[in-house]
């Protein structure tokens, strides 16, 4: 009896811990509402959880995939599934740090929304990154030499975004 009020305890810590987790991503998130719309040099994080390519089925992602935004910099370590209609030698993701070029945000209801540009030698990427007050996020990429995919995932909450 005593092990499943100990179970039963560690459960409930651990939702409440979740819950309190959540809690302080959206109390940033309604803190600095207009972070996510000018950076003023924060850096912003987008965790990947599925992805869902064009004409195939959502894959779950297990890896923490992610794309880092800070200032004018982006950094994208993401999968991809689809048709490619050029590919490089450097491998099948999509994985480049540089500089974010023709930046643009606005506010949609209760939705952030960030478009920007980024590139490599070898392909154009342009991002569509639509984040909602509760820190879920949807991203789409739309590249040269690919086909689109758009990914699902969350906000998640950095030192800088805390202080």
């Amino acid at each position: 009896m005593k092990a499943i009020c100990v179970v039963l305890v560690l459960v409930a810590c651990f939702f409440l811990r979740q819950g309190l987790v959540y809690a302080d991503v959206e109390k940033n998130m309604s803190e600095k509402g207009n972070v996510f719309l000018s950076f003023d040099g924060q850096e912003l994080i987008f965790q990947a959880r599925c992805a869902y390519p064009m004409g195939g089925s959502m894959v779950s992602l297990t890896y923490p995939y992610t794309l880092k935004l800070g200032g004018d910099s982006i950094d994208v370590h993401l999968p991809y599934y689809g048709r490619a209609y050029q590919i490089s030698y450097a491998g099948g993701g999509i994985d480049f740090s540089g500089k974010i070029k023709d930046y643009a945000s606005e506010e949609k209801g209760d939705a952030f929304i960030l478009n920007f540009e980024a590139g490599t030698s070898y392909d154009l990427y342009q991002f569509h990154l639509e984040i909602e007050k509760d820190a879920s996020a949807n991203l789409t990429v739309t590249m040269r030499n690919r086909q689109m995919i758009r990914f699902d995932g969350e906000i998640v909450a950095t030192e800088l975004q805390k202080k």
